[in-house]
């Protein structure tokens, strides 16, 4: 008979219950080890500052490939831990990622032309959701599951906290490109999003939107003038099909926060200059290595009243770069292009292009397929997509097991 999940017998003569030992002897097929083509489980993509490699995290991995010709090399090797979201430097030296290797969530490092890991953070008590190196790459900044973004000093590993918010995780961050600022999103509450700069230097908050409007994705331009988002603010009621009353079906759009006061609206019309004289281009002063060209500031003070809406129209927008004129952003399953001179918009390219701080070098990446180019000014020419079928791991599930189940109670 059965009892609590155990096989008992018993003797009718002496009616003592023995528990049967059960035991199935089995080959264990599914927890045998193996070596596994992953490169159908990329999470994530980052490439280098010159375009030569990239940083493939998948199925727990972080994988240096090239992007053209080369030896794809899995820099990890840990089956019992879970690797995530690698990223290059800006400076292309280190990769960056997140692994529970400690026992805990944490950040560690590697050298980019081969060395053994460094582990970064120790106890930081959270786990960590996502990373960003700073463009001059000796700081990372990351969020964690305690709301916090945090402020890690490469060189000496010290971690610093610059945010923590009660209500809920921050969202979206970037760094200006001069690494002074970060922008991101936080929930008010009425469980809107509102944008926000943060100054690292005076360890000062600014809100860029206010709460009246949701908004989203925030990024700094690479020229230093201009915070980019989504916003949901753009009311075009029809009635509903159910009840007679109206909904607003699409309310978002790209907006543009204008830093400084003295930048007039780059939508402003222009009369044609007649005989104009064309002015010899600068010639950039000879900047070290990891220094920005750009310096940002924020005139804060009625900043929310030079937010300028870019004049297309209303879907889902985010993923934002901005450089030379041009706004790029990922809607309806492409990447388009805004250009603030003619105030045209054109696609590049179908799926989502990501251009790390400071690279000339862009990652298209559409249904798993990967293409590195140079940022496209328009129609962007993929070429050759990223050679991923060298990406092998050997998988230990007896390992892997214990690692899923720690994972899935520390989130």
């Amino acid at each position: 008979f059965e009892n609590g999940g155990y096989i008992y017998k018993m003797n009718a003569s002496d009616r003592r219950p023995v528990k049967v030992d059960v035991t199935l002897a089995a080959d264990n097929i599914y927890a045998r080890s193996e070596v596994k083509n992953v490169s159908d489980y990329v999470s994530s993509v980052s490439v280098s500052h010159d375009g030569a490699r990239l940083a493939v995290t998948a199925r727990g991995e972080v994988f240096d490939v090239p992007a053209t010709k080369g030896v794809t090399r899995n820099i990890t090797r840990s089956a019992g831990a879970h690797e995530r979201d690698a990223e290059f430097s800006p400076d292309g030296k280190h990769i960056a990622y997140i692994s529970d290797a400690s026992g805990e969530s944490e950040i560690w490092m590697q050298p980019s032309e081969g060395g053994d890991p460094v582990q970064m953070t120790k106890n930081n008590g959270a786990y960590i959701r996502t990373i960003m190196w700073s463009p001059d790459s000796k700081k990372i900044a990351y969020i964690d599951m305690r709301n916090r973004i945090n402020l890690l000093d490469v060189a000496s590993k010290r971690v610093e906290k610059l945010v923590e918010d009660p209500a809920g995780e921050p969202r979206g961050f970037n760094f200006s490109p001069d690494g002074n600022w970060l922008t991101y999103t936080r929930t008010a509450d009425n469980e809107f999003s509102i944008v926000y700069v943060y100054n690292i230097a005076q360890k000062k908050e600014y809100p860029v939107t206010d709460k009246w409007y949701s908004s989203s994705s925030p990024a700094f331009s690479e020229d230093g003038k201009y915070i980019m988002f989504s916003s949901q603010r753009d009311f075009n009621p029809v009635y509903g099909s159910m009840e007679w009353n109206h909904i607003d079906t699409s309310m978002g759009a790209p907006y543009n926060a204008i830093h400084s006061k003295d930048t007039p609206s780059p939508l402003l019309g222009k009369d044609p200059q007649v005989n104009e004289k064309k002015e010899e281009p600068k010639k950039d002063d000879a900047k070290k290595d990891g220094e920005s060209a750009v310096t940002v500031n924020i005139d804060i003070e009625r900043l929310a009243d030079r937010i300028v809406r870019l004049p297309v129209g209303t879907g889902r927008y985010y993923n934002f770069y901005g450089n030379n004129d041009r706004i790029y952003y990922y809607s309806g399953g492409k990447t388009k292009v805004f250009n603030l001179k003619t105030q045209k918009e054109d696609e590049v390219a179908d799926g989502m292009m990501f251009v790390a701080p400071g690279n000339k070098k862009a990652i298209i990446s559409n249904r798993n397929k990967s293409y590195v180019v140079d940022v496209p000014s328009g129609k962007a020419s993929l070429g050759d997509q990223v050679d991923l079928s060298n990406m092998v791991a050997t998988v230990d599930y007896a390992e892997e097991w214990p690692q899923i189940f720690n994972e899935a109670w520390r989130i």
